[in-house]
C-alpha cells in the first residue's frame, strides 16, 4: 500500500485545485434558487457564507483526524479505531457514498444538458459520454486526476467573468436591505448549500497521497474558501438580477442568469458555459469515481485498481438512471448532501476523540 501511495503521491497546491474543483460541480447551477427558496430570500449570499465555516469546520476535524494516521485512509484507519467488522462497515457505506455520488451528480448533470441543449438524446447516451472520460482518468491513478483538475482549473477560470452581463442589468438594491429575512431564516438556510460544497469530504482518502502534511490544512482550507468566494459572488450577481418572482419560478438560476449575456457574436452564453461546464462536472465525477474504486481497493480481494474503477463505473452506470423525474433526482442530491454534511462534520468528531485517547494510551 505504501509503495502504491508513493507512485500516486500529489502536491498541496494540487490539493488546493481538487478541493473546489470536486465541489464546484453542478450545485452552482441552481445554488441560489436552492438557498433563496429555503428561506433566506435576497440574504442568500450571508447563508453561503456561513455554509463556508460549517465546511470549513468539517476540512479542520478531518485533516487533524487524519494526521494521526498520516499513511492510512480512513478504509484503513477506521478499522484500528472501531475494531475490524465496525471498521469495515463504515468502509462500506462511505464507498457507496462516493458511488452515489458520482452516480446522481452526473444524472444532474444530464438534466441540465437535457432542459437546455439535448432535450431529444437519451439519458444513457448522455450518461455513457459522460462516463467514459471520467473512468479513463480515474483508472490512470490520482496523479492523472490532480493534473486534470489543473487543467480544468486554468481552462474554466473566465467562466467567473462571465457574471459581469447578468450584472449589467441587475438592481444592486435589490441587495437591500441586508438581513431582512432576519437571522432564523438565513441560519437554516445555510444548510442548503450543503450539496453545492460537499467534496472536501475527500481529504480522509486524499491526506497519506498528500506530500508535505504540514501544509494540508493551509491548503485544503484555501480550497474550500475558493468555492465559497465562488458562491458568495454568485448568490450576490443572482440577488442583484432577479426578482422574487423570477427566482421563484426559475430552477437553474446561474444558467438563466447567463441568458443576459447575448451579443451579436454570441447569442447563448448559457451554452458556451455548458460546454466547458463539461468538464467541471467531470473533476467532480471523477474526484468521487477514483474515492469509491479506492473503496472498492480495500474492500475487495481484487487488487488490480483499474478493475475496481471498471466495477465502480458499472455500479454509477446502473445507479444514475434510476431517478425518473428531475423532481425524484433532486430529492436524492439532498439526501446526499446531507450525508455528506455527516461524513464530513460530524463523522470525524468521534474519531478524533477515538484517536487521541489511543495515541494516549500508547
Amino acid at each position: 500500500m505504501i509503495k502504491w501511495i508513493k507512485y500516486n503521491e500529489i502536491t498541496p497546491l494540487q490539493l488546493l485545485f481538487i478541493i473546489p474543483g470536486v465541489q464546484i460541480g453542478v450545485g452552482v447551477l441552481s445554488l441560489y434558487g436552492d438557498v433563496f427558496s429555503a428561506g433566506a430570500g435576497h440574504d442568500a449570499w450571508i447563508s453561503v457564507i456561513l455554509s463556508g465555516f460549517t465546511s470549513q469546520i468539517g476540512v479542520f476535524f478531518i485533516v487533524k483526524l487524519c494526521s494521526y494516521y498520516p499513511k492510512d485512509t480512513l478504509f484503513q484507519f477506521s478499522q484500528k479505531l472501531l475494531g475490524k467488522p465496525l471498521g469495515i462497515l463504515l468502509s462500506i457505506l462511505i464507498t457507496l457514498y462516493f458511488i452515489l455520488s458520482a452516480a446522481f451528480i452526473l444524472r444532474t448533470y444530464v438534466i441540465v444538458l437535457k432542459i437546455w441543449e439535448f432535450p431529444k438524446t437519451p439519458n444513457l447516451v448522455l450518461i455513457i459520454l459522460l462516463l467514459i472520460p471520467a473512468f479513463y482518468v480515474a483508472r490512470n491513478g490520482l496523479k492523472v486526476v490532480a493534473r486534470f483538475t489543473e487543467a480544468t482549473f486554468l481552462l474554466t477560470a473566465w467562466i467567473i467573468v462571465l457574471l459581469v452581463f447578468p450584472l449589467k442589468f441587475g438592481d444592486l438594491r435589490n441587495l437591500l436591505p441586508v438581513g431582512e429575512v432576519g437571522v432564523k431564516p438565513i441560519l437554516t438556510s445555510s444548510l442548503a448549500p450543503a450539496f453545492a460544497l460537499i467534496g472536501y469530504e475527500l481529504i480522509y482518502i486524499l491526506y497519506p497521497f498528500t506530500i508535505k502534511k504540514n501544509k494540508i490544512l493551509l491548503m485544503a482550507s484555501l480550497g474550500n474558501w475558493l468555492t465559497v468566494l465562488t458562491y458568495t459572488i454568485v448568490s450576490l450577481v443572482s440577488a442583484a438580477f432577479f426578482s422574487t418572482g423570477d427566482t421563484t419560478t426559475n430552477v437553474y438560476t446561474t444558467l438563466q442568469m447567463l441568458l443576459a449575456g447575448k451579443t451579436s457574436i454570441i447569442e447563448r452564453f448559457e451554452a458556451v458555459v455548458l460546454a466547458f461546464w463539461v468538464l467541471v462536472t467531470l473533476v467532480t465525477i471523477i474526484g468521487y469515481l477514483w474515492g469509491g474504486s479506492l473503496g472498492l481497493y480495500s474492500l475487495l480481494p481484487i487488487k488490480d485498481f483499474k478493475v475496481n474503477v471498471i466495477i465502480a463505473s458499472v455500479l454509477i452506470l446502473i445507479l444514475s438512471p434510476l431517478p425518473q423525474t428531475q423532481l425524484q433526482v433532486k430529492t436524492v442530491v439532498g439526501y446526499i448532501g446531507y450525508a455528506g454534511l455527516l461524513i464530513g462534520v460530524f463523522l470525524p468528531v468521534p474519531l478524533l476523540l477515538l484517536a487521541k485517547l489511543f495515541s494516549k494510551g500508547t
